[in-house]
Order: C-alpha cells, then sequence, then structure tokens
C-alpha cells in the first residue's frame, strides 16, 4: 500500500482563495474530488488533514499550477 504524502505547506489556506478566483463552488470542487460538500468545507478551514493527491486534484480542476496550493504565498500570487 503506498503512503499518502502531505503537501509542504497546508494548502487550506490557499485552496479557497484560488477556488474563488476560478469561480467554483465547494460543491463542485468536492464533487471533482468525490468528497460530500462538508468534508470539503472542513478540509478547506484546515479542519480535516489534507494529502497530496487532493492538491494534485483540486489544481487540475482548478486548472492552475500545484504551486498555487503547495509552495506559493498567496501575497506573491495577487502580485503577479
Amino acid at each position: 500500500m503506498a503512503m499518502q504524502t502531505r503537501p509542504t505547506r497546508p494548502f487550506h489556506k490557499y485552496l479557497r482563495a484560488e477556488r474563488k478566483r476560478a469561480g467554483k463552488t465547494s460543491r463542485q470542487v468536492a464533487a471533482h474530488l468525490g468528497l460530500s460538500e462538508s468534508h470539503y468545507c472542513r478540509l478547506e478551514k484546515g479542519q480535516r488533514p489534507y494529502y497530496l493527491r487532493y492538491a494534485v486534484e483540486a489544481a487540475a480542476f482548478l486548472q492552475i499550477p500545484i504551486a498555487r496550493l503547495t509552495s506559493e504565498p498567496l501575497e506573491d500570487q495577487q502580485a503577479a
């Protein structure tokens, strides 16, 4: 069984901003990740653990580079 790896930065801080920027609802992202909307909302609030696969799948769905969720501060993203 393969181990799941957590991102180096907690992407819950960035996920909501990127979701809104992409014009997606929490229900849409949750469905794409195969999660209930309530579970997804808890992920977005940092109340549930994250795994790298969530970051990869969310980034693909939002059509953004994975680094926007795992490594770059929001301030740098907004300046770009």
